[in-house]
């Protein structure tokens, strides 16, 4: 059995902070789901992990280095993590709830979405105990100024002109150590200590010169922080116990017992696993004369995240998912709508487009999501596949295989271009077409980053590391600004365009097998910019060049490549009329 070594409340890994070391896991066992803890062993490779509520058992589990890795039937939860989140919860969380929340706010990220797959750090004071720094503060002038009354400071910050209700807002946002300095510029600023950790108990969480248990004077605990060596550390305490607090809220929409149907495979959400304690999937029909959509959402980690959707036809309602307060319902314009369009992420669905319909919670372009098509066949059902709060995916039912286009959930369309181009396989390249058959095999979907600009293109940049090593990166400057995607950090080969009159025209794409994708660029003057300078063909090694150019009528206005870790592995082209 194989974790992710990431804590699933805290996204914090294992470091020297002793109190990371110490975990809880959720695990699938047989039919049931078991809570156990785990003492992390550097020296070996799997971990013994020992049941809480099963006396004497004993599982092996190994913990998966990859940050690509996507934990289907263990995780792992500090155990201070967990600690506060039964504290925040206010009640029992049952094994299976714990198991569900962590499969919920789990990343996919096993198709590269782009998101943030570094370990964060857990490099601060454990996060359930009571920090004290120093109580009795050494007389000094500044003390003085700002504790002793009556006695004037120095003009205080233009911050505090701000209306009082203005200035609680800003400073929410603000981390613990700039909080700290900002209530030590003067005596005002140090008096709105008090009431901020009233109403904020999450920024000094457990922080306290007190002793005694009783209401303290919280200037005294910021003029005490401001001689601590380690008060950065305290941002990173803040954002655990912030959002552990966050998970806690959502406990209450976790139904504690487990489903009665086939679940699916978070690694391949379209194939089934042995078990309960999977994605669920659902298939909604819809009402021959709907006349309303409803689409219900959740906030998860400051975005909102569709989870739940149905339809009203006269008496009649259909619903899927979680029904929150949260809800849109919008007229059905038409009968009969052919497509659905989405915007989703790493954790889900973000925001659905239904028909002619208006984006329900956001545009793509504008909430940096991925956009993706599904287009009606016969049936008017819709498939669904969620996790315990929310959706994951959502598609017309399909007995047939779906398009090349709605194989691909593409990034970075600007909200002021059309909204399609036209994408087709044959003007696309893939250096590893099983590894993306495989990704539909499994997902439906895979990502792809994009770049669009119509006939605005005045330069192209490409960023590696030199030799064979494989593109990292690509930007492209249009008149009005500039598109990156991937790495683009390093010393880039470039080439400016002469525009209007020069336009890209066709790209030579070379592939081999042991060797990343390789591309020259060619405008109609003639001009070429190419990721290698000499290429495989001093080197003697077999590799084949696919030359990708517009059929008649139609003009490049894009570019599209789906990156494999931090190289670029496939490349297509978006067309335009010419």
């Amino acid at each position: 059995m194989e974790s992710s070594r990431q804590c699933m409340i805290c996204s914090g890994g294992i470091c020297r902070a002793s109190w990371t070391s110490d975990f809880n896991t959720v695990l699938v066992s047989g039919n049931c789901v078991d809570v156990g803890f785990l003492h992390f062993n550097k020296n070996a490779s799997l971990q013994e992990l020992r049941s809480l509520t099963m006396q004497g058992q004993r599982t092996q589990l190994r913990l998966n280095p990859s940050p690509h890795f996507t934990s289907a039937e263990a995780f792992l939860l500090h155990e201070s993590c967990y600690h506060l989140l039964r504290e925040f919860s206010g009640a029992a969380i049952s094994p299976y709830q714990a198991f569900k929340l962590c499969q919920a706010v789990q990343p996919d990220r096993e198709r590269n979405f782009g998101y943030d797959l570094k370990i964060n750090s857990s490099i601060c004071p454990d996060p359930c105990v009571y920090i004290r720094p120093q109580k009795y503060l050494l007389q000094s002038e500044e003390t003085e100024l700002l504790l002793q009354p009556g006695i004037a400071r120095c003009r205080g910050p233009s911050l505090l002109r701000l209306p009082s209700e203005i200035l609680t807002i800003v400073l929410e946002y603000l981390s613990p150590s700039d909080l700290v300095r900002f209530f030590r510029t003067s005596k005002e600023a140090l008096s709105q200590a008090n009431l901020f950790c009233r109403t904020n108990p999450f920024h000094f969480y457990r922080c306290s010169t007190n002793t005694t248990g009783t209401e303290e004077d919280k200037r005294i605990l910021m003029i005490a922080f401001s001689t601590w060596d380690r008060l950065c550390e305290l941002d990173r305490r803040w954002e655990i116990v912030k959002r552990v607090a966050g998970s806690a809220k959502l406990i209450p929409l976790l139904d504690g017992k487990r489903l009665p149907v086939p679940t699916f495979d978070p690694r391949a959400p379209l194939q089934a696993v042995s078990h309960r304690f999977g994605l669920c999937q659902d298939f909604l029909d819809i009402p021959d004369h709907a006349e309303v959509i409803e689409v219900s959402s959740i906030a998860l980690e400051g975005k909102r995240y569709v989870c739940g959707i149905g339809f009203v036809s006269g008496d009649s309602r259909v619903f899927c998912g979680n029904r929150t307060e949260h809800i849109r319902m919008i007229d059905v314009s038409s009968p009969t709508i052919d497509t659905i369009e989405l915007a989703v992420d790493a954790l889900g669905v973000r925001s659905i487009k239904y028909g002619s319909l208006p984006w329900l919670f956001g545009d793509p372009s504008l909430i940096c999501c991925w956009r993706g098509l599904s287009l009606r066949q016969n049936h008017q059902k819709i498939r669904v596949v969620r996790d315990a709060l929310k959706l994951r995916d959502l598609s017309w039912y399909q007995e047939t295989t779906p398009s090349f286009q709605e194989t691909i959930l593409m990034k970075n369309r600007p909200f002021s271009l059309p909204s399609h181009g036209l994408i087709a396989e044959e003007h696309y390249v893939q250096r590893r077409p099983e590894r993306e058959r495989g990704l539909v095999r499994r997902f439906g979907k895979f990502p792809v980053e994009a770049m669009w600009f119509e006939r605005d293109l005045r330069a192209i940049q490409i960023y590696g590391t030199g030799g064979l090593n494989g593109i990292i990166g690509i930007s492209v400057q249009v008149l009005s600004d500039t598109y990156r995607a991937g790495a683009c950090h390093l010393v880039p080969a470039s080439i400016t365009l002469n525009a209007p009159h020069e336009i890209l025209a066709e790209i030579d794409v070379r592939t081999s097998e042991p060797y990343p994708l390789a591309v020259t660029f060619r405008t109609n003057h003639n001009r070429e910019l190419s990721s290698e300078a000499n290429g495989l063909l001093g080197l003697g090694v077999s590799h084949s060049i696919k030359t990708l150019r517009p059929p008649p009528g139609y003009r490049i206005t894009g570019l599209y490549f789906r990156l494999e870790g931090l190289t670029l592995d496939s490349l297509g082209l978006i067309l335009g009329s010419a």
